[in-house]
């Protein structure tokens, strides 16, 4: 059987879309499933360059397929416009493209999706699975389909059209690209042969569209436990990310500035103890204030990678000075007037606790370091408010905290209910986020050390061996499958 995944994201950006699919695809290497990984290479890299030395290239051990003994994990062939490689088992195709970061993210990179295109005609696949509705899995997967009689499977992770994060978007997003997403996302689901989905609320609406109940299986993300290494001294790893070592960290992936906003009252309590805390306590004058005992950190990941190259670098650094010069002017000419607008409002929160030390950004890493940067946190922070939005998603992060062996502090919002009822001993449970009273019990009893041992870590990590892996809910998908073939 020989499979297509078709990848909305970027080859070894740590974000949920490349963290799934590339997963998954390599435990349908294990079943024995033949599969091309289609992607596309992040911004600034070319199939020629630096790409083909990443850590988790330098590891090269011969693939068990016998068609292909010639070939060696980590192997790469740099042909113009491809970037082919095979690791554990599965063949990358990683294209080109010529959009910045934030387009090509959303796979709707012109010269990703040609490629793509090209691909997807010069080559035969049996099943086809696209991890969402862009154009740079969306073609291919339809392509494959009338020409070859592909059978076609979409997964269906969030709700991105009316009702999602359509409403939230400003209107020339609406427009343009909202317009797109939301006609993309109804026709695809509707029109595949088969549907995955991740919540109960888009299986509803899927069944709603008129697919037959047979058609659709919900398939959560799962724990990459040989990708994210488990430590379980959250102290191993500090250093090397510049973290303080004696402070009770909480860290977040990817937390967008509306995600944050609803952490604003788990800032608020932070800061409060750390104040409570710090009383007393005599700091030193080359010390890090945040590297005392009792201290406790906000750490969001970003989900930009630090630039590679010396001139990357050096237009990050003044680009740097120049934005602390704007905030600079800004800060003498609000000092200068009598009143203050809604946005400064919303940005002097976030800069203050900046300031206050209780929360600061880590730029994201090669996925071969991600496990142990993770590693860092004591728990890790996973905050929604009850929307319609949240309500449809399965964020995948979370199979990432359980490979890690940390606790996540959330709220029962959609899918994580659920998840809270089956595995109560990786949760620190708040029912709302702005419920300042029980966020305090849970981060003090936290502080006592009642929460956040290593005996609970390992508990975790071996949950995340035993039930969040991808072999076992393997078994509805492969039915998809053979029905196809």
């Amino acid at each position: 059987m020989k499979v297509l995944l078709c990848n909305t994201g970027m080859l070894d950006v740590p974000n949920g879309a490349f963290r799934r699919s590339f997963t998954l695809a390599e435990e349908l290497v294990r079943q024995g499933v033949e599969v091309t990984f289609l992607t596309t290479l992040p911004a600034g890299r070319w199939p020629w360059n630096v790409l083909g030395t990443t850590p988790i290239r330098s590891t090269a051990k011969p693939l068990e397929d016998a068609e292909h003994e010639h070939r060696q994990q980590g192997s790469r062939q740099r042909k113009f416009p491809y970037y082919l490689e095979h690791r554990q088992g599965v063949k990358i195709i990683a294209v080109s493209g010529v959009a910045p970061m934030k387009i090509r993210k959303f796979g709707y990179d012109p010269l990703a999706v040609f490629l793509r295109v090209i691909v997807a005609l010069t080559q035969r696949f049996d099943i086809v699975h696209a991890d969402g509705h862009r154009p740079a899995v969306l073609l291919p997967a339809l392509i494959q389909r009338w020409i070859f009689g592909s059978w076609f499977v979409s997964e269906w992770w969030d709700l991105y059209g009316r009702g999602g994060y359509y409403d939230r978007k400003k209107r020339v997003w609406k427009w343009t690209v909202g317009s797109l997403d939301n006609l993309l996302e109804i026709r695809t689901h509707r029109t595949s042969n088969r549907l995955i989905v991740v919540s109960e609320e888009l299986r509803a609406r899927a069944l709603n569209m008129g697919r037959p109940r047979d058609h659709v299986v919900k398939l959560w993300g799962a724990s990459d436990v040989h990708g994210i290494e488990f430590t379980s001294d959250p102290l191993t790893y500090r250093k090397k990310f510049g973290l303080p070592e004696k402070a009770f960290i909480l860290m977040a992936s990817g937390m967008s500035a509306e995600e944050l906003e609803v952490s604003r009252v788990l800032l608020q309590v932070m800061n409060e103890m750390n104040h409570a805390g710090l009383d007393g306590l005599q700091q030193h004058s080359n010390g890090d204030p945040l590297d005392q005992p009792g201290n406790v950190l906000f750490v969001n990941v970003s989900n930009i990678k630090p630039n590679e190259s010396k001139k990357q670098s050096k237009k990050v650094q003044n680009k740097k000075v120049r934005n602390r010069k704007v905030r600079n002017r800004n800060e003498r000419n609000r000092n200068e007037r009598t009143y203050r607008t809604e946005d400064e409002d919303v940005a002097d929160w976030r800069m203050l606790y900046m300031r206050e030390g209780v929360y600061r950004t880590v730029a994201c890493v090669d996925y071969a370091e991600y496990g142990a940067l993770l590693s860092c946190a004591n728990a890790f922070v996973l905050l929604q408010d009850d929307s319609l939005k949240n309500r449809s998603r399965w964020p995948n992060c979370v199979g990432d905290f359980l490979a890690a062996g940390r606790p996540v502090l959330c709220n029962p919002v959609g899918e994580i209910a659920e998840f809270r009822e089956k595995w109560p001993h990786a949760v620190w449970p708040v029912e709302k986020v702005y419920d300042e009273q029980s966020i305090r019990e849970v981060l003090r009893d936290a502080m006592a050390g009642h929460r956040g041992n290593g005996s609970e870590f390992g508990r975790i990590r071996r949950s995340a061996e035993k039930d969040f892996l991808w072999k076992r809910r393997l078994k509805e998908l492969m039915q998809m499958y053979d029905a196809g073939v």
